[in-house]
């Protein structure tokens, strides 16, 4: 199977800076989405630290040759380290400005088209959702109070609520645990991972509506931005779309 991918973020209509990194490594058939948390641009820099660290650990693995293996526990990881670079930046920035900490969302998708196999792994409330066969499945269940009864496996409700309040996110605490999961892929399958300025912006059913639509990953890209943005706009708004093709 081959894979087509895309990913876009916008500073939205409010927000000064935009703290939302993404990340679309075809190389490594890896795609990354991380919201940053703290003042000024100290989101923005949590949220890239955990993208950044996160590719080069998967990239200097034994599995960044694109080869299957163990993903599962190379994102846990990767995810891991991310976390201890965002712990000492913010450690570092407290020291000379007294500022509060910095923090980050991510979700990780890792995907093996040879192998039919799909691998995924996150903390905090950017959601990885998965159309097949036009319908639209949220394969993340957030690390807050409300996602806390659909993280064992248990069918993740569309409709799950937006909190804003986090149990878990990076650079939070030294101990760190990602959910991760893991499906086959079919040809057609198209995944989606989004920050919350989009999930929490764009309704399950539009957001099926527009995944569906014969359109190409760009496209669906810029309509999902837009939409989040008519909707008010009122934070960052960052996507990543990968669909798997045929053979």
């Amino acid at each position: 199977m081959r894979l087509t991918a895309t990913a876009v973020s916008d500073i939205g209509r409010v927000r000064k800076t935009n703290q939302d990194s993404v990340g679309c490594f075809d190389d490594l058939s890896l795609y990354l989405l991380s919201d940053g948390m703290g003042g000024l641009k100290d989101g923005e820099v949590a949220s890239r630290l955990a993208i950044d660290v996160i590719r080069s650990q998967v990239q200097g693995s034994s599995n960044g040759n694109g080869m299957q293996g163990d993903d599962a526990g190379m994102l846990k990881a990767a995810i891991a380290t991310a976390n201890e670079s965002i712990l000492h930046e913010g450690e570092s920035r407290g020291e000379s400005s007294g500022r509060s900490r910095i923090g980050a969302t991510i979700v990780a998708l890792r995907l093996s088209p040879g192998a039919g196999r799909a691998v995924w792994a996150h903390v905090g409330d950017s959601r990885l959702y998965r159309v097949r066969d036009g319908h639209l499945a949220l394969l993340t269940a957030d690390h807050t109070v409300a996602g806390a009864a659909y993280r064992e496996g248990a069918v993740v409700p569309l409709d799950l609520p937006h909190t804003n309040v986090l149990v878990q996110a990076l650079g939070v605490s030294k101990e760190i645990e990602p959910t991760v999961g893991s499906d086959d892929v079919r040809a057609g399958d198209l995944f989606l991972l989004c920050s919350d300025g989009v999930s929490g912006l764009v309704t399950p059913g539009v957001l099926e509506q527009e995944l569906a639509r014969d359109l190409s990953v760009e496209e669906k890209a810029g309509n999902l931005i837009r939409l989040a943005l008519e909707a008010s706009g009122k934070d960052n708004a960052s996507v990543v779309l990968v669909q798997i093709l045929g053979d």
